[in-house]
């Protein structure tokens, strides 16, 4: 195991970290208030350390008839009641701090966390999640209504359809998300990044955070055509804006999704900032091709969001029907049927013309797919391999190395590959 995969797993969130995010620092008054409640806690209430500490003996007498309890460490005992301290973040919670990274909220003072969407469903898969790993609920309201004024990426515009949102105030949970890696205040003001525990823990928790984060925030595929180009599939993008001053960071943020998606063998690309309002705008393409949209797709990078997931499984199913449609699919179902055929018979069987019979006979007999003999009546014999070509067939997604010029096929053919 790679050394910083070990240390992703070491990583954990404690009793005092939060604390001391609770109570605003190290050097607040409230956090050193409840560090002397622990640790005269702990000597079992000594009045003599509770003077060399400075603690009232008002105060302290409060505390040891147990009347009063600094608030941070109430809160913060529920915490551990529940067993979450310490916290050790998983492939659930990784979802959801994707989730928050994309359509979510931190108040800025850390009072309380949700989630938003207009995928009812969405935010009911998210509270259960939330149910599971924290023992809390949330609540989910109506945020506005179909035809309401909002703004989307700078821009003032009409919503198409209810949202809601996922509220959760709790602040010590508030407080551990924020240590966890999910930035506080508006995202378009505050420059953050991929946590370190999920870039450096493993595919499992690379995969929870982007499944989080592209059902909040990648737009769906569609098919179009343009000109001559018939029912292309349009490359899914993350578009997100940011301050000005902010884009060379956001720019490293979108560069650690891009590397994310390359261990998983997705191509993606990061385009030019663009301005389409007050703040400029920056997106990640996941490259269109056939190859690696079923890449993206066999990945299953959408976890909460239904209406995606369905659309992913419509997309897969149209991109194989693509493949399929490959002259090249036809010729070698035909040779199971054959124990042995010529180009002519190609000609006559599949309807396909003279010179691309030839090729295909050519192509067959390099990639180790049939033998080829000349037989006595000068014809070409083809002998099928059918090891070889029933996996190819049997393969849901196989890639052929492409038909070259005839005089270039038997110097530049390649292995066929799979997927």
């Amino acid at each position: 195991m790679q050394a910083n995969q070990v240390l992703a797993q070491n990583f954990q969130i404690t009793y005092l970290d939060i604390m001391a995010v609770y109570c605003n620092g190290l050097d607040s008054k409230n956090y050193k208030n409840c560090l002397n409640f622990l640790r005269l806690k702990e000597s079992n209430w000594s009045a003599e350390l509770a003077e060399s500490l400075g603690v009232e003996k008002s105060t302290f007498f409060h505390w040891l008839r147990g009347e009063r309890v600094p608030k941070p460490i109430r809160n913060l005992n529920k915490l551990q009641e529940r067993g979450l301290l310490p916290c050790l973040p998983n492939e659930t919670i990784a979802r959801l701090v994707g989730y928050l990274h994309g359509d979510g909220y931190l108040y800025n003072r850390l009072g309380g966390f949700g989630f938003v969407s207009s995928d009812l469903d969405s935010l009911q898969l998210i509270k259960e999640d939330l149910q599971k790993e924290f023992s809390v609920s949330g609540s989910i309201i109506k945020k506005r209504d179909a035809f309401d004024q909002v703004k989307i990426l700078g821009k003032i515009t009409h919503s198409t359809k209810p949202t809601y949102q996922l509220n959760v105030n709790i602040r010590s949970l508030a407080c551990l998300f924020y240590l966890i890696g999910v930035p506080k205040g508006k995202k378009t003001q505050v420059s953050f990044k991929v946590p370190d525990w999920i870039l450096n823990g493993g595919i499992a928790l690379h995969r929870g955070f982007l499944q989080g984060l592209f059902d909040a925030e990648l737009s769906t595929f569609i098919i179009s055509s343009f000109g001559s180009h018939k029912k292309n599939i349009s490359a899914p993008r993350l578009e997100m804006s940011k301050n000005q001053e902010l884009m060379d960071s956001h720019k490293e943020y979108l560069g650690e999704i891009k590397l994310m998606l390359q261990e998983m063998g997705i191509k993606s690309r990061i385009g030019p900032i663009r301005q389409l309002a007050s703040n400029p705008t920056l997106s990640l393409y996941v490259g269109n091709g056939l190859r690696n949209l079923y890449n993206f797709i066999e990945n299953d990078l959408f976890y909460y969001n239904s209406r995606k997931k369905e659309k992913s499984k419509e997309i897969k199913q149209f991109i194989l029907s693509k493949k399929k449609s490959v002259k090249l699919y036809s010729v070698l179902s035909f040779c199971l049927t054959r124990p042995f055929f010529t180009t002519d018979d190609l000609v006559k069987e599949l309807k396909i013309c003279v010179s691309y019979s030839k090729t295909m006979g050519k192509y067959l007999s390099y990639m180790g797919l049939a033998e080829r003999k000349r037989g006595s009546s000068r014809w070409f014999v083809y002998y099928p391999n059918v090891n070889n070509i029933k996996p190819l067939l049997q393969n849901e997604f196989v890639e052929f190395t492409p038909l070259l010029r005839i005089r270039n096929i038997q110097a530049k053919a390649k292995c066929v590959t799979f997927s």
